[in-house]
């Protein structure tokens, strides 16, 4: 059956800095590109890494939903959490998040925004309220470790006006150089011999040509800590090996998914790359 997968993975770059790589395909002119940009932190000896996302449609006036905190794109809210959960790769601290609304929820109506882990409520939360169409916590903030999940869930109170939402935090490693690179597919690519996948962003589709998933990394630096989930296991005698690809060819930092498990990490392996480098995340299927 076509599985969805979800790709996490730390990156270790030089002090200071971290790395955000992004992917852009437009469906009506089947043009794909590439791109990426630097963030310098302010605080010496520090790396704090801006995570930014948003979704396509509509927020639900009278039910809870869940988005991915990275990566969501073109993935729009759903009610299951398991199906937007993303599991962190580092110890560190979210922080700062804020929120925009394409509209105001309207007269005593509201929009609530929090992240959560491990499936429970954090403090790091704001509400967008009346006529606003926007809110921030800069006073909250949620600790985790290396293979916590995380998720944005958002509950609305007196049925208010569904715009679409935009949401931005900070990741503040634990380790110097250290930031976050997650990422998520949609069904069938985790059951796909050949797909292939970006180490940040979604897919909604099948992808398997590679210049489709390269991403370019702008500064030198090292991957390290693998972890990869599926939504179902592959079942007796069946499996999955996700690679990490650079440059086009594979490399030693991979884990495999088989028989009844969900999920796989490689903590041991680390791949170093140099300004200019690709890399992409490609599914081998195993029987």
């Amino acid at each position: 059956m076509p599985v969805s997968s979800r790709f996490f993975v730390t990156w270790l770059g030089g002090c200071s800095q971290g790395v955000s790589l992004g992917y852009s395909k437009d469906f009506f002119y089947f043009a794909a590109s590439a791109f990426f940009l630097l963030f310098f932190a302010s605080a010496a000896g520090a790396t704090e890494s801006v995570i930014s996302s948003g979704a396509a449609n509509a927020l639900h006036s009278s039910q809870e939903e869940y988005n991915l905190i990275m990566g969501a794109g073109g993935l729009g809210w759903g009610t299951t959490e398991s199906d937007f959960e993303e599991i962190v790769s580092a110890d560190g601290t979210f922080k700062n998040l804020r929120v925009e609304l394409t509209s105001a929820p309207g007269a005593g109506k509201s929009f609530v925004f929090t992240v959560r882990k491990n499936n429970t409520d954090t403090a790091l939360s704001c509400s967008v309220s009346d006529l606003a169409n926007e809110c921030s916590d800069l006073s909250g903030s949620v600790a985790v470790s290396a293979g916590d999940v995380v998720a944005l869930k958002c509950s609305p109170t007196g049925t208010p006006a569904g715009g679409q939402a935009s949401w931005s935090l900070i990741f503040d490693g634990d380790a110097d150089g250290e930031t976050l690179m997650m990422s998520t597919s949609g069904t069938g690519t985790g059951s796909t011999d050949g797909a292939v996948h970006t180490f940040q962003g979604n897919f909604l589709h099948v992808e398997t040509r590679v210049q489709d998933a390269e991403q370019v990394f702008p500064t030198a630096g090292t991957l390290e800590n693998f972890y990869t989930q599926l939504d179902s296991a592959p079942g007796a005698g069946n499996g999955y090996t996700f690679t990490v690809y650079k440059n086009g060819a594979a490399t030693s930092l991979e884990c495999t998914i088989s028989d009844a498990a969900v999920a796989c990490q490689d903590t041991m392996h680390s791949v170093a790359f140099v300004a200019g480098d690709t890399g992409h995340i490609q599914v081998t299927k195993i029987s």
